[in-house]
């Protein structure tokens, strides 16, 4: 599943979190996408702003392959078993509350201080850590520390 940032009542800071979508979500990304690339092009753009044309060539290629169909299908499945919220990654609390999608600036929940949001993101193509379908660590697996 995704991840964001959010802020973990239980931690009291700023943590990676799941992002969960909702069935509705779900279900509108699989409707954009069995309607072509041109209304998933639209769909993604109304939800994250204007793609560059290379991310729009990845998006497209990764369209026609199929993969897009395969991966929102799988997410519909996996999240008709889910049950619980977004978790913080670090505690595995559900008391969470995440940022919103391209937020730009937030309100710090306890100093009230506003602070400005610069996101940065990197392709690892590292196994990561495995959850269960409620987002908890498997048995075993030392979820913090991958």
């Amino acid at each position: 599943m995704s991840e964001t940032v959010g802020w973990c009542r239980d931690c009291a800071r700023f943590v990676a979190a799941e992002r969960v979508p909702s069935l509705a979500h779900v279900e509108e990304m699989l409707e954009s996408i069995r309607a072509g690339p041109e209304a998933y092009k639209r769909k993604i753009t109304s939800l994250y702003g204007e793609l560059s044309e290379p991310d729009w060539v990845i998006e497209k290629e990764l369209f026609i392959w199929g993969w897009q169909l395969k991966r929102w299908e799988s997410v519909r499945v996996w999240r008709l078993m889910r049950r619980s919220g977004s978790r913080c990654l670090h505690c595995f609390s559900t008391d969470i509350e995440l940022l919103p999608v391209n937020a730009m600036k937030i309100v710090h929940p306890i100093s009230g201080q506003r602070l400005y949001v610069v996101t940065v993101s990197h392709l690892s193509m590292n196994a990561g850590p495995e959850y269960t379908v409620e987002g908890l660590p498997l048995e075993g697996a030392d979820a913090r520390n991958p």
